[in-house]
């Protein structure tokens, strides 16, 4: 990536955490904005380390939706990320099968910031595309509500997370099986994104016409 600036900015969990650190980071007018992270399946085609990119994100319980930069969508789905319909955003992590079920007729995928980072990155005049890894499927409960134990910031406070595994040994294996998704789905998107940023920075007279030199990536 010799002509390519990768500036990685960390939002947390939380649309409102990513609308605040991304307007920050778009006064710099970076040339595009790859919204990464984990995130959960909503159909049976999105399976666990899969990783997705979407041609629209929604948010929940409204009609508002934004699309994926075409020549961003294009390079995602060229890299071998599967093509989706929709990301849909919403305000708390989706920890059970049931809640994910009925979220099905909504998308395909769940997650909390992408919306936010797109609605940013429009307001900016910044190109943006949404690409996740699947951490847990659409039939699959989380080994435990994780809203608890996030703080202000959007980050996991260790010590209520250590504090609730003790009140709830069983749930260690649960977790322990979540976690290595999750480093399965993170190893994943880490390789595709450096083909992805790689692919961007060489793609010739599209890529010289777009300006495709400096990369946000949240």
């Amino acid at each position: 990536m010799a002509n390519c600036d990768v500036r990685v900015v960390l939002t947390g969990m939380g649309g409102q955490n990513a609308a605040l650190r991304l307007h920050r980071a778009f006064r710099e007018a970076p040339d595009f904005c790859i919204s990464s992270g984990l995130a959960g399946g909503l159909t049976e085609a999105c399976r666990a380390g899969d990783v997705v990119v979407g041609r629209r994100v929604s948010w929940r319980g409204t009609t508002s939706s934004l699309p994926g930069d075409a020549q961003l969508l294009r390079t995602a789905s060229a890299c071998g990320a599967k093509l989706v319909n929709r990301f849909v955003t919403v305000e708390k992590i989706a920890v059970t099968a049931a809640q994910k079920q009925s979220l099905g007729s909504s998308g395909d995928v769940v997650e909390m910031e992408s919306y936010f980072v797109m609605r940013a990155a429009a307001g900016a005049k910044v190109p943006a595309v949404a690409v996740r890894a699947i951490s847990d499927v659409r039939d699959e409960d989380l080994p435990m509500d994780f809203d608890g134990v996030v703080d202000a910031q959007g980050s996991i406070k260790m010590r209520k997370l250590l504090g609730r595994v003790a009140q709830s040994p069983r749930s260690i294996p649960a977790l322990m099986r979540f976690g290595l998704q999750s480093r399965k789905a993170s190893r994943a998107l880490a390789d595709f994104l450096d083909l992805y940023l790689n692919a961007l920075d060489g793609d010739g007279e599209d890529a010289a016409s777009l300006a495709l030199r400096e990369a946000t990536a949240v």
